[in-house]
Protein backbone atom coordinates (compact mmCIF):
# COMPACT_ATOMS: atom_id res chain seq x y z
CA UNK A 1 0.00 0.00 0.00
CA UNK A 2 1.38 3.37 -1.02
CA UNK A 3 1.45 6.17 1.51
CA UNK A 4 -1.23 8.80 1.00
CA UNK A 5 0.05 12.18 -0.20
CA UNK A 6 -2.11 14.35 2.00
CA UNK A 7 -1.17 17.70 0.52
CA UNK A 8 -2.59 16.63 -2.85
CA UNK A 9 -6.02 15.86 -1.38
CA UNK A 10 -7.02 19.45 -0.69
CA UNK A 11 -6.75 22.76 -2.49
CA UNK A 12 -4.23 25.23 -1.01
CA UNK A 13 -6.84 27.98 -0.57
CA UNK A 14 -9.05 25.99 1.81
CA UNK A 15 -9.03 25.62 5.57
CA UNK A 16 -7.30 22.23 5.56
CA UNK A 17 -4.85 23.42 2.91
CA UNK A 18 -4.02 26.54 4.90
CA UNK A 19 -3.69 24.56 8.12
CA UNK A 20 -1.21 22.16 6.51
CA UNK A 21 0.71 25.20 5.28
CA UNK A 22 0.57 26.63 8.83
CA UNK A 23 2.18 23.39 10.10
CA UNK A 24 4.68 23.06 7.25
CA UNK A 25 7.55 24.59 9.22
CA UNK A 26 7.27 21.98 11.99
CA UNK A 27 8.32 18.33 12.06
CA UNK A 28 4.88 16.83 12.59
CA UNK A 29 3.97 14.20 9.94
CA UNK A 30 1.64 15.30 7.16
CA UNK A 31 -0.86 12.68 8.35
CA UNK A 32 -1.05 14.44 11.72
CA UNK A 33 -1.48 17.84 10.06
CA UNK A 34 -4.28 16.56 7.85
CA UNK A 35 -6.21 14.73 10.56
CA UNK A 36 -5.95 17.51 13.15
CA UNK A 37 -7.30 19.89 10.48
CA UNK A 38 -10.17 17.44 9.90
CA UNK A 39 -10.85 17.42 13.64
CA UNK A 40 -10.89 21.22 13.71
CA UNK A 41 -13.28 21.30 10.76
CA UNK A 42 -15.66 19.14 12.75
CA UNK A 43 -15.83 21.86 15.42
CA UNK A 44 -17.02 24.36 12.84
CA UNK A 45 -19.57 21.95 11.35
CA UNK A 46 -21.01 20.70 14.64
CA UNK A 47 -24.06 18.49 15.01
CA UNK A 48 -25.94 20.66 12.53
CA UNK A 49 -24.05 19.17 9.57
CA UNK A 50 -24.76 15.65 8.34
CA UNK A 51 -24.24 13.57 5.23
CA UNK A 52 -27.80 12.93 4.11
CA UNK A 53 -27.72 9.15 4.04
CA UNK A 54 -31.38 7.98 4.07
CA UNK A 55 -32.68 6.99 7.50
CA UNK A 56 -29.20 7.00 9.08
CA UNK A 57 -27.54 10.41 8.60
CA UNK A 58 -23.80 10.60 9.24
CA UNK A 59 -22.64 13.25 11.71
CA UNK A 60 -19.26 14.97 11.43
CA UNK A 61 -17.69 14.31 14.85
CA UNK A 62 -14.34 12.51 14.97
CA UNK A 63 -12.42 10.49 17.54
CA UNK A 64 -8.76 10.76 16.51
CA UNK A 65 -5.69 9.38 18.28
CA UNK A 66 -2.22 10.20 16.94
CA UNK A 67 0.14 7.25 17.43
CA UNK A 68 3.92 6.82 17.50
CA UNK A 69 6.52 5.75 19.99
CA UNK A 70 7.75 8.48 22.32
CA UNK A 71 9.88 11.23 20.79
CA UNK A 72 9.55 10.15 17.16
CA UNK A 73 6.92 12.35 15.55
CA UNK A 74 5.98 15.32 17.77
CA UNK A 75 2.52 14.01 18.68
CA UNK A 76 2.07 16.51 21.50
CA UNK A 77 3.06 19.39 19.21
CA UNK A 78 0.37 18.38 16.72
CA UNK A 79 -2.28 18.23 19.46
CA UNK A 80 -1.20 21.50 21.11
CA UNK A 81 -1.23 23.42 17.79
CA UNK A 82 -4.71 22.13 16.99
CA UNK A 83 -5.83 23.09 20.49
CA UNK A 84 -4.41 26.60 19.98
CA UNK A 85 -6.43 27.03 16.78
CA UNK A 86 -9.53 25.61 18.51
CA UNK A 87 -9.18 28.25 21.23
CA UNK A 88 -9.02 31.00 18.59
CA UNK A 89 -12.12 29.67 16.87
CA UNK A 90 -14.07 29.28 20.11
CA UNK A 91 -13.35 32.86 21.18
CA UNK A 92 -16.39 33.82 19.11
CA UNK A 93 -18.31 30.58 19.57
CA UNK A 94 -19.74 30.10 23.04
CA UNK A 95 -21.77 26.93 22.60
CA UNK A 96 -18.94 24.37 22.45
CA UNK A 97 -17.26 23.13 25.62
CA UNK A 98 -13.49 22.65 25.31
CA UNK A 99 -12.13 19.97 27.67
CA UNK A 100 -8.35 19.87 27.94
CA UNK A 101 -7.63 17.82 31.03
CA UNK A 102 -8.40 14.58 32.75
CA UNK A 103 -11.99 13.98 33.79
CA UNK A 104 -14.15 11.11 34.96
CA UNK A 105 -17.04 9.56 33.03
CA UNK A 106 -19.46 10.84 35.69
CA UNK A 107 -18.15 14.40 35.44
CA UNK A 108 -18.20 14.39 31.63
CA UNK A 109 -21.79 13.20 31.61
CA UNK A 110 -22.75 15.84 34.17
CA UNK A 111 -21.11 18.63 32.13
CA UNK A 112 -23.00 17.54 29.03
CA UNK A 113 -26.23 17.34 31.00
CA UNK A 114 -25.84 20.92 32.24
CA UNK A 115 -25.08 22.16 28.72
CA UNK A 116 -28.09 20.31 27.37
CA UNK A 117 -30.40 21.86 29.96
CA UNK A 118 -29.13 25.41 29.45
CA UNK A 119 -28.55 25.47 25.66
CA UNK A 120 -30.68 22.69 24.24
CA UNK A 121 -27.62 20.84 22.99
CA UNK A 122 -24.39 19.42 24.38
CA UNK A 123 -21.38 20.00 22.13
CA UNK A 124 -17.93 19.25 23.50
CA UNK A 125 -14.42 19.11 22.07
CA UNK A 126 -12.00 16.96 24.06
CA UNK A 127 -8.33 17.56 23.34
CA UNK A 128 -5.56 16.10 25.48
CA UNK A 129 -1.96 15.49 24.47
CA UNK A 130 -1.53 12.15 26.26
CA UNK A 131 -4.23 9.51 26.17
CA UNK A 132 -2.94 7.92 29.36
CA UNK A 133 -3.82 11.12 31.22
CA UNK A 134 -7.41 10.94 30.00
CA UNK A 135 -8.13 7.22 30.22
CA UNK A 136 -5.53 6.34 32.85
CA UNK A 137 -5.50 3.02 34.60
CA UNK A 138 -7.75 3.90 37.51
CA UNK A 139 -10.74 1.67 38.04
CA UNK A 140 -13.23 4.54 37.89
CA UNK A 141 -12.08 5.44 34.37
CA UNK A 142 -12.51 1.94 32.98
CA UNK A 143 -16.00 2.95 31.79
CA UNK A 144 -14.74 5.99 29.84
CA UNK A 145 -14.37 4.11 26.50
CA UNK A 146 -17.91 2.81 26.96
CA UNK A 147 -19.26 6.30 27.55
CA UNK A 148 -17.40 7.73 24.55
CA UNK A 149 -18.74 4.87 22.44
CA UNK A 150 -22.26 5.70 23.56
CA UNK A 151 -21.84 9.43 22.85
CA UNK A 152 -20.27 8.98 19.40
CA UNK A 153 -23.43 8.61 17.33
CA UNK A 154 -25.92 9.52 19.99
CA UNK A 155 -29.64 9.92 19.20
CA UNK A 156 -31.36 13.28 19.62
CA UNK A 157 -32.00 12.39 23.25
CA UNK A 158 -29.88 10.18 25.49
CA UNK A 159 -31.51 9.08 28.72
CA UNK A 160 -29.35 7.89 31.58
CA UNK A 161 -30.37 6.54 35.00
CA UNK A 162 -27.58 8.63 36.52
CA UNK A 163 -26.29 8.00 40.04
CA UNK A 164 -27.72 8.07 43.54
CA UNK A 165 -26.34 11.57 44.07
CA UNK A 166 -27.27 13.07 40.68
CA UNK A 167 -30.32 11.10 39.67
CA UNK A 168 -31.47 10.43 36.09
CA UNK A 169 -30.50 12.76 33.25
CA UNK A 170 -31.48 13.51 29.68
CA UNK A 171 -28.84 14.82 27.28
CA UNK A 172 -30.09 16.46 24.09
CA UNK A 173 -28.30 16.78 20.75
CA UNK A 174 -24.92 15.46 21.84
CA UNK A 175 -21.89 16.15 19.65
CA UNK A 176 -18.53 15.07 21.06
CA UNK A 177 -15.22 15.23 19.17
CA UNK A 178 -12.05 13.78 20.64
CA UNK A 179 -8.36 14.37 19.85
CA UNK A 180 -5.47 12.79 21.72
CA UNK A 181 -2.12 11.05 21.26
CA UNK A 182 -0.50 7.89 22.55
CA UNK A 183 2.20 5.34 21.96
CA UNK A 184 1.14 2.15 20.14
CA UNK A 185 2.64 0.06 22.94
CA UNK A 186 0.46 1.74 25.58
CA UNK A 187 -2.66 1.35 23.44
CA UNK A 188 -1.99 -2.31 22.66
CA UNK A 189 -1.43 -3.12 26.34
CA UNK A 190 -4.23 -1.00 27.79
CA UNK A 191 -7.07 -1.29 25.29
CA UNK A 192 -8.33 -4.76 26.09
CA UNK A 193 -10.38 -7.06 23.82
CA UNK A 194 -13.63 -6.08 25.53
CA UNK A 195 -13.04 -2.46 24.51
CA UNK A 196 -12.41 -3.53 20.92
CA UNK A 197 -15.45 -5.78 20.78
CA UNK A 198 -17.51 -3.09 22.51
CA UNK A 199 -17.01 -0.83 19.51
CA UNK A 200 -14.74 1.93 20.84
CA UNK A 201 -11.82 1.28 18.50
CA UNK A 202 -14.14 1.02 15.48
CA UNK A 203 -15.08 4.65 16.11
CA UNK A 204 -11.49 5.85 16.47
CA UNK A 205 -9.12 6.87 13.68
CA UNK A 206 -5.66 5.77 14.81
CA UNK A 207 -3.21 7.94 12.87
CA UNK A 208 -0.06 5.83 13.11
CA UNK A 209 3.07 7.56 11.78
CA UNK A 210 6.67 6.43 12.15
CA UNK A 211 8.68 9.41 10.95
CA UNK A 212 8.53 13.18 10.81
CA UNK A 213 7.80 14.91 7.53
CA UNK A 214 11.21 16.61 7.71
CA UNK A 215 13.88 17.56 10.20
CA UNK A 216 13.81 21.08 11.63
CA UNK A 217 16.68 21.94 13.96
CA UNK A 218 15.52 25.52 14.59
CA UNK A 219 11.96 26.47 13.58
CA UNK A 220 11.61 29.87 11.94
CA UNK A 221 9.36 32.55 13.35
CA UNK A 222 5.91 31.80 12.02
CA UNK A 223 3.71 34.74 11.24
CA UNK A 224 0.82 32.32 11.24
CA UNK A 225 0.87 32.26 15.04
CA UNK A 226 -0.13 35.93 15.08
CA UNK A 227 -3.47 37.38 14.11
CA UNK A 228 -2.20 38.70 10.78
CA UNK A 229 -3.49 38.20 7.27
CA UNK A 230 -0.71 35.96 5.97
CA UNK A 231 -1.72 33.08 3.66
CA UNK A 232 -1.04 30.59 6.45
CA UNK A 233 -2.09 32.86 9.28
CA UNK A 234 -4.72 32.26 11.92
CA UNK A 235 -6.81 35.16 10.64
CA UNK A 236 -7.33 33.48 7.27
CA UNK A 237 -7.93 30.09 8.85
CA UNK A 238 -10.51 31.54 11.24
CA UNK A 239 -12.32 33.11 8.31
CA UNK A 240 -12.58 29.71 6.68
CA UNK A 241 -13.74 27.96 9.85
CA UNK A 242 -16.31 30.64 10.66
CA UNK A 243 -17.57 30.63 7.09
CA UNK A 244 -18.32 26.93 7.50
CA UNK A 245 -20.05 27.55 10.82
CA UNK A 246 -22.13 30.35 9.29
CA UNK A 247 -23.16 28.12 6.38
CA UNK A 248 -24.45 25.49 8.79
CA UNK A 249 -26.53 28.07 10.66
CA UNK A 250 -27.93 29.75 7.54
CA UNK A 251 -28.22 26.78 5.19
CA UNK A 252 -31.62 26.21 3.63
CA UNK A 253 -30.80 22.49 3.58
CA UNK A 254 -30.28 22.56 7.35
CA UNK A 255 -26.65 21.59 7.06
CA UNK A 256 -27.24 18.57 4.87
CA UNK A 257 -24.52 17.36 2.49
CA UNK A 258 -25.63 15.21 -0.44
CA UNK A 259 -23.77 12.99 -2.91
CA UNK A 260 -23.71 13.76 -6.60
CA UNK A 261 -25.22 11.09 -8.85
CA UNK A 262 -21.80 9.91 -10.07
CA UNK A 263 -20.45 9.87 -6.51
CA UNK A 264 -23.35 7.75 -5.32
CA UNK A 265 -22.77 5.20 -8.08
CA UNK A 266 -19.06 5.06 -7.26
CA UNK A 267 -19.78 4.69 -3.52
CA UNK A 268 -22.15 1.75 -4.11
CA UNK A 269 -19.53 -0.05 -6.23
CA UNK A 270 -16.88 0.50 -3.57
CA UNK A 271 -19.20 -0.64 -0.78
CA UNK A 272 -20.10 -3.90 -2.53
CA UNK A 273 -16.52 -4.81 -3.47
CA UNK A 274 -14.52 -4.01 -0.32
CA UNK A 275 -12.75 -6.97 1.32
CA UNK A 276 -13.65 -8.38 4.73
CA UNK A 277 -11.20 -9.31 7.50
CA UNK A 278 -11.47 -11.52 10.54
CA UNK A 279 -8.97 -10.06 12.99
CA UNK A 280 -10.92 -8.24 15.75
CA UNK A 281 -9.70 -4.72 15.05
CA UNK A 282 -10.34 -4.67 11.31
CA UNK A 283 -13.54 -6.70 11.59
CA UNK A 284 -15.08 -4.14 13.96
CA UNK A 285 -13.60 -1.16 12.09
CA UNK A 286 -15.05 -2.38 8.80
CA UNK A 287 -18.52 -2.39 10.36
CA UNK A 288 -18.17 1.43 10.39
CA UNK A 289 -15.73 1.93 7.54
CA UNK A 290 -18.49 3.12 5.21
CA UNK A 291 -19.51 5.81 7.71
CA UNK A 292 -15.90 6.96 8.12
CA UNK A 293 -15.61 7.27 4.33
CA UNK A 294 -18.83 9.27 4.06
CA UNK A 295 -17.86 11.43 7.04
CA UNK A 296 -14.45 12.26 5.60
CA UNK A 297 -15.89 12.86 2.12
CA UNK A 298 -18.38 15.23 3.76
CA UNK A 299 -15.56 17.11 5.48
CA UNK A 300 -13.67 17.40 2.18
CA UNK A 301 -16.80 18.70 0.44
CA UNK A 302 -17.29 21.27 3.21
CA UNK A 303 -13.61 22.19 3.02
CA UNK A 304 -14.08 22.98 -0.69
CA UNK A 305 -17.15 25.04 0.28
CA UNK A 306 -19.12 23.25 -2.42
CA UNK A 307 -21.20 21.27 0.13
CA UNK A 308 -21.74 18.43 -2.34
CA UNK A 309 -19.77 15.18 -2.22
CA UNK A 310 -18.20 14.54 -5.60
CA UNK A 311 -16.49 11.35 -6.76
CA UNK A 312 -13.04 12.85 -6.09
CA UNK A 313 -13.99 13.38 -2.43
CA UNK A 314 -14.99 9.73 -2.06
CA UNK A 315 -11.89 8.46 -3.83
CA UNK A 316 -9.66 10.51 -1.53
CA UNK A 317 -11.65 9.44 1.54
CA UNK A 318 -11.38 5.72 0.77
CA UNK A 319 -7.59 5.97 0.36
CA UNK A 320 -7.17 7.85 3.64
CA UNK A 321 -9.49 5.56 5.62
CA UNK A 322 -7.82 2.46 4.18
CA UNK A 323 -4.44 3.75 5.33
CA UNK A 324 -5.84 4.49 8.79
CA UNK A 325 -7.35 1.01 9.01
CA UNK A 326 -4.19 -0.73 7.83
CA UNK A 327 -1.83 1.21 10.06
CA UNK A 328 -4.24 0.97 13.00
CA UNK A 329 -4.39 -2.80 12.68
CA UNK A 330 -0.62 -2.99 13.16
CA UNK A 331 -1.02 -1.56 16.65
CA UNK A 332 -3.17 -4.51 17.69
CA UNK A 333 -1.36 -7.29 15.81
CA UNK A 334 -0.67 -10.23 18.09
CA UNK A 335 -2.48 -8.62 21.01
CA UNK A 336 -6.12 -9.36 20.31
CA UNK A 337 -5.67 -13.17 20.45
CA UNK A 338 -6.98 -13.76 16.93
CA UNK A 339 -6.38 -17.29 15.73
CA UNK A 340 -2.99 -17.28 14.01
CA UNK A 341 -4.19 -19.28 11.00
CA UNK A 342 -7.21 -17.03 10.43
CA UNK A 343 -4.99 -14.00 10.73
CA UNK A 344 -2.48 -15.54 8.33
CA UNK A 345 -5.19 -16.15 5.73
CA UNK A 346 -6.24 -12.52 6.06
CA UNK A 347 -2.65 -11.48 5.42
CA UNK A 348 -2.39 -13.65 2.30
CA UNK A 349 -5.59 -12.08 0.96
CA UNK A 350 -4.24 -8.60 1.71
CA UNK A 351 -1.00 -9.26 -0.17
CA UNK A 352 -2.80 -10.61 -3.23
CA UNK A 353 -5.43 -7.86 -3.26
CA UNK A 354 -2.81 -5.13 -3.02
CA UNK A 355 -0.82 -6.73 -5.86
CA UNK A 356 -3.83 -6.23 -8.14
CA UNK A 357 -3.21 -7.74 -11.58
CA UNK A 358 0.49 -8.35 -10.86
CA UNK A 359 1.67 -11.91 -10.26
CA UNK A 360 3.72 -12.90 -7.21
CA UNK A 361 5.90 -15.89 -6.48
CA UNK A 362 5.15 -18.10 -3.49
CA UNK A 363 8.32 -16.84 -1.85
CA UNK A 364 7.27 -13.21 -2.28
CA UNK A 365 3.91 -13.90 -0.66
CA UNK A 366 5.29 -16.08 2.13
CA UNK A 367 7.97 -13.55 3.11
CA UNK A 368 5.19 -11.09 3.91
CA UNK A 369 3.09 -13.49 5.99
CA UNK A 370 5.63 -15.91 7.49
CA UNK A 371 5.36 -14.60 11.04
CA UNK A 372 1.64 -15.43 11.12
CA UNK A 373 1.73 -19.14 10.27
CA UNK A 374 4.06 -21.94 9.17
CA UNK A 375 4.94 -22.94 5.61
CA UNK A 376 2.68 -26.02 5.63
CA UNK A 377 -0.39 -23.95 6.56
CA UNK A 378 0.62 -21.41 3.92
CA UNK A 379 0.65 -24.05 1.16
CA UNK A 380 -2.73 -25.39 2.31
CA UNK A 381 -4.15 -21.86 2.18
CA UNK A 382 -2.93 -21.29 -1.39
CA UNK A 383 -4.37 -24.64 -2.49
CA UNK A 384 -7.77 -23.78 -1.00
CA UNK A 385 -7.76 -20.33 -2.59
CA UNK A 386 -6.95 -21.97 -5.92
CA UNK A 387 -9.78 -24.51 -5.54
CA UNK A 388 -12.20 -21.66 -4.80
CA UNK A 389 -10.93 -19.78 -7.88
CA UNK A 390 -9.89 -16.88 -5.68
CA UNK A 391 -6.38 -17.05 -7.14
CA UNK A 392 -4.92 -17.98 -10.50
CA UNK A 393 -1.79 -20.11 -10.72
CA UNK A 394 0.77 -19.88 -13.51
CA UNK A 395 3.86 -22.00 -14.11
CA UNK A 396 7.00 -20.54 -15.68
CA UNK A 397 10.25 -22.20 -16.68
CA UNK A 398 13.65 -20.57 -16.65
CA UNK A 399 15.47 -20.08 -20.00
CA UNK A 400 18.18 -22.48 -18.84
CA UNK A 401 15.74 -25.32 -18.18
CA UNK A 402 15.73 -24.97 -14.38
CA UNK A 403 12.84 -25.84 -12.05
CA UNK A 404 9.43 -24.40 -12.78
CA UNK A 405 8.27 -21.42 -10.73
CA UNK A 406 4.68 -20.96 -9.55
CA UNK A 407 3.21 -17.48 -9.90
CA UNK A 408 0.00 -16.42 -8.18
CA UNK A 409 -2.51 -13.68 -8.90
CA UNK A 410 -5.69 -12.84 -7.01
CA UNK A 411 -9.12 -12.73 -8.67
CA UNK A 412 -12.16 -10.59 -7.93
CA UNK A 413 -13.57 -13.41 -5.76
CA UNK A 414 -11.04 -12.50 -3.06
CA UNK A 415 -12.95 -9.29 -2.33
CA UNK A 416 -16.45 -10.72 -2.43
CA UNK A 417 -18.51 -10.69 0.74
CA UNK A 418 -18.36 -14.03 2.53
CA UNK A 419 -15.00 -14.96 1.00
CA UNK A 420 -13.46 -15.65 4.40
CA UNK A 421 -16.32 -17.92 5.42
CA UNK A 422 -15.89 -19.98 2.24
CA UNK A 423 -12.18 -20.44 2.97
CA UNK A 424 -12.83 -21.52 6.56
CA UNK A 425 -15.48 -24.00 5.44
CA UNK A 426 -12.81 -25.71 3.35
CA UNK A 427 -10.40 -25.86 6.28
CA UNK A 428 -12.80 -27.63 8.63
CA UNK A 429 -16.32 -29.04 8.20
CA UNK A 430 -17.71 -26.59 10.78
CA UNK A 431 -16.01 -23.56 9.30
CA UNK A 432 -13.93 -23.06 12.41
CA UNK A 433 -10.21 -23.38 12.91
CA UNK A 434 -9.00 -25.87 15.47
Amino acid sequence: MRNVKYRTLVKPDTFIGRYMDYMSGLETPSAYDFWTAVWLTSLALGRGTVVLRPRIPVHMNWYIILCAESGLTRKSTAVSKATHVAHKFLEKVDDIILIEDKTTPETLEAVLNVASNTRGHAQAAITISELVRFLGRERYNMSMPGLLTDLYDCPDQRRSPGTLSRGPSVITNVFVSFLSASTPSWISKSVNPNVVEGGFTSRVIFVHAERRKHSVAWPSENEGDAEVATPSGLAHMMQRMRASADWVKNSTSHGGINLSESALKWYKRWYNSRPEHRDPFRATFEAREDEHVLRLAGVLAANDEGWLIEMRHLQAATKVILEAKTRGSRIFEGVMHADSLVYGIDKVRDVLIQAGTNTLTQTQIYNKVRRHFDRASFHVTLDILHELKMVQKFQTTSPKGGPRTALWRGTNLLTKQGAMELILEQLTPSGTVS
